[in-house]
């Protein structure tokens, strides 16, 4: 789960970011995200696993949005 306490400081930087998306945007957000995952241990598969997921999250939410 990607909010598990192992994760938490990238999630809580990637929220925070996402939150101010006119500052940061989300492709900095999302790559920013990966990093620190790589950073705090998680191996290089799964952050991988979990950038995507987010990349393609923002992705489909802009497709629908009028941001």
């Amino acid at each position: 789960c990607p909010y598990s306490p192992e994760y938490l400081s990238a999630v809580v930087l990637h929220d925070y970011m996402c939150a101010n998306k006119k500052i940061y945007g989300y492709e900095l957000a999302d790559k920013l995200f990966y990093e620190v995952l790589i950073e705090i241990g998680v191996p290089k598969w799964k952050a991988k696993l979990f950038y995507f997921w987010v990349k393609w999250y923002h992705r489909l939410k802009m497709t629908g949005s009028k941001e």
